[in-house]
């Protein structure tokens, strides 16, 4: 086929230029992401219970939907959380579960129970998990003039501008007031005219209406007849019938109550800037292009302000797409950086103006090669395939340097000057000398990527979010490989030839080029090189020589060297991902209990403020409570009215670290309430639920109260830990309850049921939604309940009435009986058995024995014999793991795909080259590149991560490409030459090595220079890729080091023995 392509030079090109076609075709169609697409199987089922508390929503909705779902297909762990009037059921499926096909069979499951659930519990919804669902755009709405009425308008007036943005998923909005139609009854007045507030809600029901009611012809047409009774203003509502009187007379809403176009309840509050306002979040959807999707937002905002400029503004507080745009731009500078270094040393190395570029020619046209595939692929340009490409930049150029020198080198040695290419440039005879060049290297070529590529093969064997995050990588680094094959194999011959021949013309040609100068220039650097590579050459053979009278030296010292980088891995630093640049700092607070949302909202404004002064940030957001009922967000669960979470955006020139620092001094150690504050976690920290060395207890077999107690036994303990840095006590705060039981024999008598009850006290201090009041196209929900005056106390609970179904009206007091007490903010259970959970952070010194000593409190506090626990339970069992152990798990699965990737290089190199030994002397090199990447991610500070296993994963494949070439060279020896003898075997050795040190070094030296910029770290956002170029650069130098030296002494001690 080679022949085919050298034969017909114009035609290959062609077929390159299809192939450059199809790359600019699809980089022009590339999704652009800051990550890959990630649908991970889990799926949150939302089940609302108004009122209830979390025990009853446990027993009553949570249990019997487990029980249900429990056989669905693939589910693989269930996790539930029951909560003041919510169930959230975590579900999450084996990993090669299509989760459409799940969400279907779960419904199924849900639509067979919904019957059996409670009255006023509502239909189930599922939500599916979205890892990247946080919003690309945050705005912060200034009022001018609305007042309370802003939220109203952002909601009827801005919203739908918004979320007919292409590319916008949901438009979410944290703060203001929302509108409502509120009916306050008075009390006395209801009750005086023997009604209660059931009679109020079916009458306004009844009375605000609009439906069709059938059909009627006239004529030759028939028309619809519709009934309109709806109200279209506060007077309306006012007029509506609600009952008759004591004397017949009817009575109307307005003599009974008060309707007011207010708001409705607040149970939290939105501060901007220490300011109570309204913050807008717009989400993307799921494959969108994030910098066309910001734009278009951005776009949007500037006429949005122009024509609602008298009423609203719109700021942006952060925009994803800047950090997306910082994050690719720092990997194609490393990548545009990377190709000129290796640029750079091609032409020092090969002192040929032409050669050189031939070999970097070849860059561009893989990359666009690779564009094309990707978008065949539906990959999308993000940062882990962006990280892929450039890393290929550096190794794909690989086998273009080999085939171009072995082609030179061919040429050179049988004197070719330009007398003899004019001649034969274009003969058959010319076409076989770069035929013969490059089928010299063809196999190690094929080999060494091959090698390269297989690495990456067991990626697919790798379950869970670590192979969705790392596909993208693995695929772009495949392509890049296989396009710079291509490359090697077809078109450097093709150029090759080309450029001889244009070189012929040349040579007939006596006008001086003006480039002459440079390229006299060129010569001299390259002459001066040339020397020092000859010296190269030399001291290397005469290193060999010592090399191969000492082998057993040499493995002694391969594998000290072995053993010192596997030790060192462990005294790295680990995390799963590297630390990312934090622009902004997160802290929270949380206020005794029963603290309402306004209080929390002051004292909140107070830390803000005092931050804001000190100068750490200049913009802040601070979340008090719960406002959005947007299911996606409740899935985490409501925060509680007492507690406050702030975003500190860091001023410039200030670190998270002074920031840190800065806001935990803000209240003293003996301050009743502790502020937590850590670094916001970078995007692919949030993805995979990093937690910065946050771990939970879990104690599982205890009951409810002795669950409850050994945990606040163990928050008291914890923070006298060493390396203990805080603990979350805020699921083990109490709220506040009044507690409501009934005399069964007289609610019987009585003629209601405790649901009625339940249902008819929930109506009166909650409100009960009875219709919808429109103005115009939009909807305002119309709450009916008591006035405020007679519904504030635990008192007025037992005033409340209600009518039975004879007409009788029927006091609750003497049927209800009330108690205060405190109660369990959520009630937690994990595959249908009640757990117990704590969380607590800690320090990255002395971790181990931190986790240690927390494993030996908890033990100590286990109860060792009967009655030991206020249960009488010695069953109970306890385990400390981090917060993502999920994620943990799935990335653990890396270290098997290392051992895979090295089986699979075995096999191949075994198949190769039909040898069992040889593949093995190729492998030993691989453990010694442990000691360099070790060393460079200790001196560099980067830690082991996820990050840096990709790249020593990478290095196990191009380590090797050395031992192959020389492998490759000695066999090419030994086959031209009768070797008889030992002494025979050592000068096959050496000169191989002579011949193949030029490639490797110059191979060696240009795949660092292309990753070289990325493990600098140019720019912003390029913290993650960074430690995996560290530990490749210094892999790389030591690895091909040890393999120079080590892999002709092992090829060695395996020949001898056919001499002896």
């Amino acid at each position: 086929m080679l022949r085919f392509f050298l034969s017909r030079p114009i035609a290959s090109l062609m077929v390159t230029g299809f192939l450059l076609l199809v790359g600019l075709l699809g980089l022009s169609r590339l999704r652009v992401s800051l990550f890959p697409d990630l649908e991970v199987p889990r799926i949150y089922l939302l089940t609302r219970f108004p009122g209830m508390a979390p025990a009853q929503v446990e027993q009553m909705v949570t249990i019997p939907l487990e029980e249900t779902i429990g056989s669905v297909t693939g589910l693989e762990t269930m996790e539930s959380r029951s909560e003041r009037g919510l169930s959230v059921i975590e579900t999450t499926f084996n990993w090669d579960t299509d989760r459409d096909l799940a969400m279907i069979e779960l419904r199924q499951k849900l639509d067979q129970i919904y019957t059996a659930m409670p009255e006023s519990a509502s239909r189930t919804i599922m939500v599916p998990y979205d890892p990247s669902k946080e919003p690309i755009v945050l705005l912060h709405v200034v009022d001018k003039g609305l007042g309370k009425r802003l939220r109203f308008f952002l909601d009827t007036v801005l919203r739908p501008d918004l979320e007919q943005i292409d590319g916008v998923a949901a438009l979410e909005i944290n703060g203001g007031f929302e509108r409502q139609i509120t009916v306050n009854l008075d009390r006395p007045r209801l009750y005086g005219y023997g009604l209660d507030i059931q009679a109020v809600v079916e009458a306004i029901r009844g009375n605000n209406i609009s439906e069709p009611v059938g059909m009627v012809r006239s004529g030759h047409f028939e028309k619809t007849v519709r009934i309109d009774a709806r109200a279209h203003t506060l007077t309306d509502l006012e007029k509506i019938a609600i009952g008759k009187g004591e004397n017949g007379a009817t009575v109307l809403l307005s003599e009974v109550a008060e309707i007011e176009d207010s708001y409705a309840d607040r149970y939290g509050e939105t501060l901007i800037n220490g300011e109570p306002g309204i913050v807008l979040g717009l989400r993307k959807e799921p494959g969108a292009n994030t910098l066309d999707t910001s734009a278009a937002i951005l776009e949007e905002i500037a006429k949005i302000n122009k024509k609602h400029g008298q009423h609203v503004a719109l700021n942006v507080i952060e925009d994803q797409s800047s950090f997306v745009r910082e994050s690719i731009d720092s990997v194609q500078s490393a990548a545009i950086l990377g190709a000129i270094i290796a640029f750079l040393l091609l032409l020092v190395f090969l002192s040929s103006f032409r050669t050189a570029g031939i070999v970097a020619a070849t860059m561009p046209v893989a990359i666009l090669i690779s564009f094309g595939v990707l978008y065949l692929l539906d990959i999308s340009l993000n940062v882990m395939s962006l990280s892929g490409l450039a890393l290929g930049i550096g190794m794909l150029i690989d086998g273009s340097i080999m085939v171009s020198e072995s082609i030179d080198r061919l040429i050179s040695s049988e004197g070719h000057g330009s007398d003899s290419l004019s001649e034969s440039s274009s003969s058959p005879a010319y076409i076989d000398k770069v035929l013969i060049g490059t089928r010299r290297v063809i196999g190690s070529l094929f080999a060494s990527t091959l090698t390269t590529v297989v690495v990456f093969f067991p990626i697919i064997f790798v379950s869970g979010i670590a192979a969705a995050l790392f596909r993208d990588l693995a695929i772009s680094v495949v392509t890049s490989l296989l396009a710079g094959l291509f490359c090697s194999a077809i078109l450097i011959p093709v150029l090759t030839l080309l450029s001889l021949r244009k070189d012929c013309a040349k040579a007939t040609n006596t006008k001086k080029s003006p480039l002459r100068p440079i390229s006299d220039a060129l010569q001299r650097v390259g002459e001066h090189f040339q020397k020092f590579l000859v010296q190269a050459e030399t001291r290397y053979a005469s290193s060999m020589q010592w090399a191969l009278n000492h082998p057993r030296h040499i493995g002694s010292f391969v594998t000290f060297s072995a053993v010192l980088g596997i030790a060192s891995l462990f005294f790295l630093p680990r995390g799963i991902m590297p630390d990312s640049g934090a622009d902004a700092v997160n802290a929270e607070v949380t206020l005794p209990e029963g603290t309402s949302f306004k209080d929390t909202a002051r004292f909140a404004a107070t830390i803000d403020r005092a931050v804001r002064q000190a100068g750490i940030a200049n913009k802040s957001i601070v979340s008090i409570g719960y406002e959005n009922d947007d299911p996606s967000e409740q899935v985490l669960g409501k925060k509680p009215q007492n507690s406050a979470s702030f975003t500190f955006f860091l001023a410039p020139g200030i670190s998270s670290s002074d920031a840190l620092r800065t806001v935990k001094d803000l209240l003293p150690a003996e301050h009743p309430v502790p502020i937590e504050a850590v670094r916001r976690p970078g995007p692919i920290q949030r993805i995979i639920g990093e937690g910065q060395n946050e771990y939970e207890i879990e104690l599982q077999g205890f009951s409810d109260n002795a669950g409850a107690i050994t945990l606040r036994k163990m928050a008291e303990v914890l923070p006298g830990i060493t390396g203990v840095l805080s603990v979350r006590k805020s699921n083990l705060h109490r709220e506040p309850l009044i507690d409501v039981t009934f005399d069964r024999e007289l609610v019987a008598q009585s003629g209601v049921s405790p649901a009625q009850l339940a249902s008819h006290l929930r109506s009166s201090i909650d409100g009960m939604s009875a219709s919808v009041f429109r103005e115009g196209d939009r909807s305002i929900d119309v709450k009916v309940r008591l006035q405020e005056a007679f519904r504030k106390n635990p008192g007025d609970l037992t005033e409340i009435k209600m009518s039975t179904q004879d007409g009788q009206q029927v006091n609750l007091d003497g049927l209800i009986r009330t108690k205060s007490e405190q109660d369990d903010p959520a009630l937690l259970r994990s595959n249908q058995r009640r757990v117990h959970r704590l969380r607590f952070r800690t320090s990255e010194v002395s971790l181990d024995e931190t986790l240690g000593k927390v494993s030996e409190q908890l033990q100590s506090l286990m109860p060792t014999k009967q009655g030991a626990n206020p249960s009488g339970s010695t069953d109970g069992t306890f385990s400390v793991q981090p917060v993502n152990a999920k994620t943990v798990d799935s990335l653990k699965s890396l270290i098997f795909a290392f051992a895979f990737s090295c089986v699979l290089i075995y096999q191949l190199l075994a198949g190769q080259f039909e040898s069992l030994l040889h593949p093995l002397a190729l492998l030993l090199s691989i453990p010694s590149l442990l000691f360099g990447a070790g060393l460079a991610l200790f001196v560099g500070q980067a830690g082991l991560s996820i990050s840096s296993g990709i790249g020593i994963i990478m290095l196990s494949g191009i380590v090797i490409n050395a031992s192959i070439a020389l492998f490759e060279g000695i066999q090419i020896r030994r086959s031209e030459r009768d070797v008889a003898d030992r002494l025979g075997l050592i000068d096959c050795i050496i000169e191989a090595g002579r011949s193949r040190i030029r490639p490797i070094l110059l191979t060696t030296f240009t795949t660092i220079g292309g990753i070289l910029p990325l493990a600098i770290g140019i720019g912003s956002g390029s913290e993650n890729q960074q430690p995996m170029g560290i530990a490749m650069v210094g892999g790389l130098l030591v690895g091909t080091a040890v393999a120079l030296v080590a892999f002709p002494c092992f090829y060695y001690l395996i020949e001898r023995r056919k001499f002896r």
